[in-house]
């Protein structure tokens, strides 16, 4: 069904893909990663505001959301108790959107948000350990294939939200940034999917996992934190109901499951632990960046999804959602060290007897191999822009 039409949508993806990772590993300068990485934003949230729903697609059944509040007043929400639902806040956004007349501008605004806060992370770690364009280009070319853009531009609210809280959580544990604008953003999250509610709590254990933390403040963080949940609790007691709820829901097995989504799942989680627990365990001490709480977050992901293995919609979500955000910048600074490794090697006269097997080309072959399967049998099969 819809063959050509879905032809021509992967090829334009995978071409534009190919057309960027190409230009980056063409870079030689930081600054113009970061050119290319801002027009790869544009392009993709180009791509997302022609992008047909089938009528199964998350984005299909949203859109009669946005053009259906077109009509409706914001106390006209109010009084309907649409805000009142699980999705209360994500109908802010939707009738925000309603009011333009332009419902294609969901899926683009939710692009541009969600790959802007996730490319920043990308062109920091880039430019605080001055990776090479060829290396931030493999690293690209691994979470793209992965195919969470169908995830961003039809889903809409997982992966926003998801996008908000790795941005706030990169600034604070890596760049040592906290400002007051990370406390509504969070808040956003939580209030858009049930999901975030969970990132939000694995961010909050983190401190009690990092040896740089003394046991004492260990135990005065937990006080902290015990008190800030029983207030949340208290007061915010129907929404934790929902999210429980739903976690039952999840964890019961009831949810739908994809044998190419668990191959894809499987590929990636595979691809992270190696470069975080095998790569990046031998190289962080000379790593100019602090990836301390970065790592905790993502060891603590790692655990999880190995107890919810069985059900499909947890592990999904958490190997193909986060956990490939978080891996970028130890992915990035592993084929970095891999590379200067080998210039190394060769600057002391030991020539390497296959150059061409290397980390970098391993990671690369992968991610073809994964970009093909989602394209094909994956959640980009059903990217299109037109039906005829």
């Amino acid at each position: 069904m819809f063959l050509f039409e879905r032809l021509v949508g992967v090829a334009t993806y995978a071409s534009v893909l190919v057309l960027v990772c190409f230009s980056l590993a063409m870079t030689k300068e930081i600054k113009h990663q970061k050119r290319i990485l801002a027009l790869y934003v544009v392009l993709l949230s180009v791509l997302s505001f022609f992008y047909v729903p089938y009528e199964t697609a998350d984005l299909y059944r949203i859109t009669k959301y946005v053009v259906e509040f077109q009509k409706y007043s914001f106390s006209d929400l109010i009084e309907r108790g649409i805000l009142n639902s699980e999705i209360g806040w994500a109908n802010v956004l939707y009738w925000s959107i309603g009011k333009t007349g332009i419902p294609q501008l969901l899926p683009s605004l939710t692009t541009f948000i969600c790959y802007s806060c996730i490319f920043y992370i990308v062109y920091k770690t880039a430019k605080r350990n001055q990776i090479s364009g060829k290396n931030v280009a493999i690293a690209l070319f691994f979470y793209m294939s992965i195919g969470t853009y169908m995830f961003v531009i039809s889903g809409i609210r997982c992966m926003l939200g998801t996008s908000l809280i790795v941005f706030c959580f990169y600034r604070e544990s890596v760049e040592k940034k906290f400002n007051v604008f990370h406390i509504p953003l969070y808040l956003i999250a939580a209030l858009i999917h049930t999901f975030s509610v969970v990132l939000i709590a694995i961010r909050l254990l983190t401190p009690l996992f990092d040896k740089r933390n003394s046991f004492f403040k260990k135990m005065i963080y937990l006080v902290f934190l015990g008190l800030g949940t029983a207030l949340i609790i208290s007061y915010f007691s129907d929404y934790i109901e929902q999210v429980w709820n739903k976690a039952e829901d999840y964890l019961s097995g009831d949810a739908y499951s994809y044998i190419w989504e668990y191959v894809i799942a499987i590929l990636a989680f595979l691809i992270i632990v190696f470069c975080v627990c095998v790569k990046y365990k031998g190289i962080k001490k000379k790593s100019k960046i602090e990836l301390n709480g970065w790592i905790v977050y993502e060891l603590l992901l790692f655990i999880i999804s190995l107890l919810v293995f069985r059900e499909f919609t947890m592990f999904h979500r958490l190997t193909t959602y986060i956990m490939p955000i978080i891996a970028l910048p130890f992915l990035m600074i592993a084929l970095q060290a891999d590379d200067c490794k080998q210039i190394e090697k060769n600057k002391r006269g030991q020539f390497i007897k296959d150059p061409l097997v290397s980390f970098g080309v391993n990671v690369a072959f992968v991610s073809a191999l994964i970009l093909f399967i989602t394209c094909f049998r994956g959640s980009l099969c059903s990217f299109k822009f037109f039906v005829l």
